[in-house]
């Protein structure tokens, strides 16, 4: 990946186009490049590792946490532009989640110590963390509303748009979410298992929602599916 390459992909990103031009500079010039193979782990949860921030620059970033009893939860897919590892990196107690390559990918990853020297030449970087950090706060909060309040298929439905809204390939068919979607693991995401997630990605085919071909959905009725989420 070229720099202007780089560039076009942090872009993409609101975050990062609100930063003042010189803390994007600064940015850039301290980061490194780091390519990460399927299925690679990043950082394991608990893990006290406090020492970066990443940002995707091309593949698909899986972020999940675990029992102690074993049972996995799907928190989201980060697709390129997105930003991570702030939490850890701002408190610097242990990794809240798992962060894994849900295939090939690479990663921009700037060293704690290089933020520190950043914040403390330009102070009003500190806020802009802590924006991100609420970002994320509120997604958290969402993901929390919709799985205590709404019934699965709204959450299906809400689920399958996030995607789209990340990974979203327009195809003749509908609206391709062009990551792999393991059954087990949108099961996960929904707080439910593969078998009722099967059930229900079956009757969404049925009625002419989607189309499900090899571990990738495609969403034939866009307008329906937003309808489901809003009028819930």
């Amino acid at each position: 990946m070229k720099q202007h390459e780089i560039l076009q992909t942090l872009q993409t990103n609101s975050w990062f186009n609100e930063l003042p031009a010189a803390i994007r500079l600064r940015l850039m010039e301290n980061a490194t490049r780091v390519p990460f193979t399927h299925k690679e782990i990043i950082h394991w949860q608990n893990d006290d590792d406090n020492c970066a921030l990443y940002c995707v620059l091309s593949g698909a970033i899986k972020v999940s946490s675990c029992s102690w009893a074993g049972k996995e939860a799907v928190l989201a897919y980060l697709s390129p532009g997105n930003w991570f590892g702030e939490i850890a990196m701002l408190d610097g107690l242990h990794r809240t989640h798992t962060i894994q390559a849900h295939q090939d990918s690479f990663l921009l990853k700037v060293l704690k110590s290089d933020i520190m020297e950043i914040i403390a030449e330009y102070p009003k970087f500190y806020e802009h963390l802590i924006k991100l950090l609420c970002e994320k706060i509120r997604l958290l909060m969402m993901v929390i509303e919709e799985t205590t309040l709404q019934p699965l298929p709204i959450r299906l439905a809400g689920r399958l748009l996030m995607l789209a809204d990340s990974f979203g390939v327009d195809t003749p068919q509908g609206v391709e979410i062009s990551i792999h979607l393991p059954q087990e693991e949108l099961g996960q995401m929904l707080g439910t298992s593969r078998q009722s997630t099967n059930k229900l990605l079956k009757k969404f085919q049925q009625q002419g929602l989607i189309e499900t071909k090899y571990r990738h959905v495609i969403l034939k009725d866009l307008t329906r599916i937003k309808a489901m989420v809003q009028d819930s």
